[in-house]
């Protein structure tokens, strides 16, 4: 009930509410400006709310002021599109209420998820125990699993979220704004290693500052790279792995490192291609669409992805809350008590 009445105090902000009051999502890719740069520009961000609440003719936009050399560029970049001389936006703006709406559906499906993959979890994590690696359980469940390997299976791709394609676009994908933001939210980061390698670690809007400033201010990394090239390590980077329990006291990793036809990569397969078709089974674009009000051409991959990220985000939360996964209390503050717990977010990927 409470969260019921928040939104219905919120949908007046909707109207008069500048970017500043929105959070937004990009699943994209792009070889020109960020598209949330471009957004930011002019009027460029009033213009595409307003077109998303109500498509217009371009008798409607010069009424209204939007000038041209805003609308034409945001048509080249196909964040507007013009069907039968009427402009309708490509980029969703998800209202207060319409988050409320689409996050119940999200807890929903987390919990399907769940249900519906209990014996691919229950054997991905015996073999995280068996392997001694329950500690790096959270950054494989979230970042591996979850993250990365279901999105194959889910089938969506940057070009199949792109809303309206052009010719002239300089990016590929959907990138949304909704509101109001997600308080906790865990994603995942990667550096290279070297010959495809990848150091992985998962964050929390709260940690990623200081875990990035960990991994890339320390001799940590290049530690990683000698480990995996069979080099020596120097001093610096044995004391730095020590102090921040990458190493243990006798200098040996305590992060896994996955090949993808190790027992944990198998497993971790398994579980996003069951969970993937849990989320497939359970998706209904129609209902979705309706819920977060869209206005333009219908897209089932950026509908995915819109349900995805929120669905991700549930599911991060019920394994917490269940005591099935706890979130490592590292991500979950801006500075760590216990350093060498900073290990215990991150793996190796060959």
């Amino acid at each position: 009930m409470k969260k019921f009445l928040l939104a219905l105090l919120l949908i007046p902000i909707f109207v008069y509410a500048g970017i500043s009051d929105w959070d937004y999502m990009p699943y994209i890719s792009y070889t020109g400006d960020y598209p949330g740069e471009m957004i930011k520009q002019g009027n460029n961000f009033d213009l595409l709310r307003t077109l998303w609440n109500g498509p217009q003719s371009p008798d409607e936009l010069r009424a209204a002021d939007f000038q041209s050399p805003d609308t034409a560029r945001l048509v080249r970049e196909g964040m507007i599109y013009n069907a039968d001389g009427i402009y309708y936006s490509a980029v969703p703006f998800i209202d207060s209420l319409a988050t409320e709406n689409l996050r119940a559906k999200a807890t929903l499906l987390a919990k399907n998820i769940i249900d519906d993959t209990q014996p691919e979890m229950n054997r991905f994590l015996s073999i995280l125990d068996s392997a001694g690696y329950r500690q790096s359980a959270f950054p494989l469940v979230h970042s591996l699993v979850f993250d990365d390997i279901i999105w194959k299976y889910i089938g969506v791709t940057h070009e199949k979220a792109t809303i309206c394609p052009a010719d002239s676009m300089t990016w590929s994908g959907v990138f949304y704004y909704y509101q109001p933001e997600d308080p906790d939210i865990y994603g995942t980061n990667g550096i290279g290693l070297g010959n495809s390698n990848k150091f992985k670690f998962a964050w929390g809007n709260k940690s990623n500052a200081y875990l990035c400033t960990v991994f890339i201010k320390t001799q940590i990394i290049n530690a990683l790279r000698n480990v995996l090239n069979d080099e020596s390590l120097t001093d610096e980077m044995l004391n730095d792995c020590r102090r921040f329990g990458v190493m243990d006291e006798n200098d040996r990793l305590t992060i896994p490192i996955l090949d993808g036809q190790d027992e944990i990569s198998k497993a971790a397969n398994l579980w996003a291609k069951v969970a993937a078709s849990s989320f497939d089974d359970h998706f209904d674009g129609t209902s979705l669409a309706e819920t977060i009000g869209w206005n333009c051409k219908y897209n089932e991959a950026a509908l995915k992805v819109i349900l995805y990220h929120e669905t991700l985000s549930k599911i991060d939360r019920l394994l917490d809350e269940t005591g099935l996964l706890p979130i490592p209390e590292i991500l979950k503050s801006e500075i760590s008590a216990d350093k060498r717990q900073t290990a215990s977010v991150g793996y190796i990927t060959l």
